[in-house]
């Protein structure tokens, strides 16, 4: 057998013989540092009327680091027209908390073709529909760092949703 084959196979026979994949034993607890959990949540305490799922982030060292609440999917919208109505209220909402956030609500390709559709525009990078809130410049409670509002499109034509993520410590690192 030629040595290279030979050691191509003794290489996988070994890793076919790995009692725990990567070194990781199946139940385990990976320890910290090491992973970054996305979390589905299936219910909240206080539910937004606005949002109809939410996930979050978690880490082992830090806890929960970051929320998000996500609209329906409204589909056949091409102007994202009811995702920019609850985009609205609920900027308005937070503005009366928190008063004015940095806004980037504009098309950032001048030669966009309007007739594309709003939601052609932000999949494209073309435009964007984005506002947060940050701790330092807000005054943010309940150890949040960061808020970020913003329209989100997947599909580039019809779909449209509005995404709401509050951080916490450690989010960042």
């Amino acid at each position: 057998m030629n040595g290279s084959l030979g050691n191509k196979v003794m290489k996988v026979l070994e890793i076919e013989t790995m009692a725990n994949p990567f070194g990781i034993e199946a139940s385990s607890t990976v320890p910290s540092g090491m992973a970054t959990y996305e979390v589905t949540l299936h219910s909240v305490p206080e539910p937004h009327p606005a949002f109809k799922e939410y996930s979050g982030i978690w880490k082992p060292k830090n806890g929960l680091v970051s929320i998000m609440g996500r609209s329906e999917t409204f589909n056949k919208d091409p102007s994202a027209s009811e995702a920019r109505r609850i985009y609205a209220e609920v900027k308005h909402e937070l503005t009366q908390l928190y008063g004015q956030p940095f806004e980037d609500e504009e098309i950032s390709d001048e030669d966009w073709p309007e007739e594309l559709g709003f939601c052609s525009a932000i999949d494209n990078g073309a435009r964007s529909h984005t506002c947060d809130w940050d701790l330092g410049t807000h005054d943010l409670t309940d150890n949040v760092q960061n808020i970020m509002l913003t329209i989100v499109s997947d599909d580039g034509d019809e779909k449209s949703q509005v995404w709401l993520e509050y951080g916490f410590p450690g989010c960042q690192d």
